[in-house]
């Protein structure tokens, strides 16, 4: 039998300097109170990029999103899903500190690095 591989998709919503992180409900069976970002399952079929933006549209409601491009200011309105009792935006240099997991810490940390190349360029294209 062929063993089945889950992918899963994870994306940092970032406006001006600033990530939205969530917080899971208290009643949620799997990771209840774990302040985490937009993540999920990738469907059958369906590409990283695709799923990233499925699961901010399912998580936060917002649908002025688009892959690899970042929100102006002001923050935009958004609206939780049913699984979680909180969000937050906090600055993206925190790392999300004392409030993610280790892992997310870390996963953060290096998205940080890749987020500073694209900014650096953007701001030389002008």
């Amino acid at each position: 039998m062929r063993e089945m591989k889950l992918l899963y998709a994870a994306c940092f919503v970032i406006c001006g300097r600033e990530t939205l992180i969530l917080q899971r409900k208290h009643s949620e069976r799997d990771y209840a109170d774990l302040w985490e970002i937009p993540s999920g399952r990738v469907k059958p079929g369906e590409s990283l990029s695709d799923a990233c933006l499925r699961e901010v549209r399912e998580r936060i409601h917002c649908v002025q999103v688009n892959f690899a491009t970042f929100i102006r200011s002001p923050l935009p309105p958004v609206r939780m899903s049913s699984e979680h009792q909180r969000l937050r935006w906090v600055s993206w240099t925190s790392y999300g500190t004392r409030l993610v997991s280790p892992e997310l810490h870390g996963s953060w940390k290096q998205a940080s690095a890749y987020v500073n190349v694209l900014t650096s360029a953007k701001q030389r294209k002008g």
